[in-house]
């Protein structure tokens, strides 16, 4: 048994009903649970505080961290870059870019790079959705930590030229304008 009593956990999110974990089914009232906490540990189930149920190993991803704000996340992300200065900040807003491997449910998607402040219709970048991904404030699919770190690099650049032809005000105001259609 992985978990003792008190560890809370994250239940799996493709949990099914008639699929086999370990020895027990999964059951409707158990699909609606994200996140339990152990009670009790048996041999070969768990009980939980949150339902009456039989738990095993399979049906839980692993323990469950603590969430962070979107304040802390920010916070984090904007002082993590690849460990050095080789990334360059937000044209924008300044803040320290970030770098990532991309990783979803153990597929591997590539290196993204960017502000960790942005998204369209942030009422800092200046962007929506209809915004051109060579103007947006964040890179995805780079093949290796250097390509995130160079394509980011380039759209820094790019990002500069274009608020110093466009303008900063004017940005706003396109994005004001999108924002109405």
């Amino acid at each position: 048994m992985r978990y003792k009593v008190g560890d809370k956990v994250r239940v799996r999110r493709d949990l099914e009903t008639a699929v086999m974990y370990g020895v027990l089914c999964a059951t409707y009232e158990m699909l609606k649970e994200k996140i339990v906490t152990i009670k009790s540990v048996h041999d070969g189930y768990y009980k939980v505080v949150e339902d009456d149920y039989k738990w095993t190993d399979e049906m839980f991803e692993g323990l469950a961290e603590e969430e962070l704000t979107a304040e802390e996340a920010t916070k984090i992300l904007g002082e993590i870059c690849c460990g050095n200065e080789s990334c360059g900040g937000c044209p924008r807003c300044g803040t320290k870019a970030y770098l990532s491997r991309d990783v979803v449910d153990g597929f591997y998607f590539g290196w993204s790079a960017g502000c960790p402040r942005y998204c369209h219709y942030d009422g800092i970048h200046g962007t929506t959705i209809d915004t051109s991904e060579k103007d947006c404030y964040a890179v995805h699919g780079a093949n290796s930590k250097e390509e995130a770190i160079e394509i980011w690099n380039n759209r820094v650049e790019h990002l500069r030229e274009l608020d110093q032809q466009i303008g900063y005000e004017k940005i706003f105001e396109e994005m004001q304008i999108n924002s109405l259609r």
